[in-house]
């Protein structure tokens, strides 16, 4: 099979040749890219599984309890609720 396309390639002109060969470059240019394309996207699923999969709670209770033994707590628990109030007055502005 790979000695006929040979033989076919061989008795097409110059020109037609020159065509074949830039139609093949291209379409593997477009696979290659495509690969690269694939390859990354599993790499970031990848990423994205492993962080799905870590327990990331103790990390967070160990936070909030050294904010708790700081009396850092509560001044940002106070912010944050300031910070959805203003949101919220926000949103209703632009609805009205």
């Amino acid at each position: 099979m790979a000695a006929e396309s040979i033989s076919v390639y061989e008795e097409l002109g110059a020109d037609q040749q020159a065509e074949t060969l830039a139609d093949v470059t291209f379409e593997y240019e477009q696979v290659q890219a495509q690969i690269a394309e694939e390859t990354d996207r599993l790499h970031k699923w990848k990423a994205e599984n492993e962080r799905r999969r870590h327990n990331y709670v103790p990390a967070i209770f160990e936070l909030l309890k050294q904010l708790a033994k700081k009396d850092m707590l509560e001044g940002l628990y106070k912010d944050a609720v300031k910070r959805k109030e203003d949101k919220k007055q926000e949103g209703s502005k632009v609805k009205a």
